[in-house]
């Protein structure tokens, strides 16, 4: 991969709510990215819109979107909040960030350095 940094988070849902968040998503494959951020509309999507899209609502997930520039959106910083308070999503693994500059690094080591950040 090409990027300075990531880090990889696991939905905690069990196999067949997963299958039905990967139905969910696939029908809007090839989709046009939403310069508007427009939630409400599936015509085009950004990417944590993606995720939403996939997940909120298969059991007990939830994702609750936040009201930003007068428009209720999920950053990429709200799903990874979501991880790192452990209710619906587990960090898995990151890379790039500072404890993780040259290595990917797993488990508890990757939480604790997500903490950080």
């Amino acid at each position: 991969m090409r990027v300075d940094a990531f880090a990889v988070v696991r939905p905690k849902l069990n196999a067949g709510q997963i299958k039905t968040g990967i139905e969910k998503v696939a029908i809007h494959a090839g989709k046009l990215y939403n310069f508007n951020f427009d939630f409400f509309s599936s015509d085009r999507l950004v990417c944590t819109e993606v995720v939403y899209r996939a997940l909120d609502g298969l059991g007990e997930f939830q994702l609750p979107l936040k009201e930003r520039a007068g428009r209720p959106t999920l950053s990429a910083n709200d799903l990874m909040e979501a991880a790192l308070d452990g209710t619906y999503l587990t960090p898995i693994a990151c890379f790039g960030l500072e404890g993780c500059e040259d290595t990917i690094i797993e488990g508890s080591e990757a939480i604790a350095v997500l903490k950080q950040c």
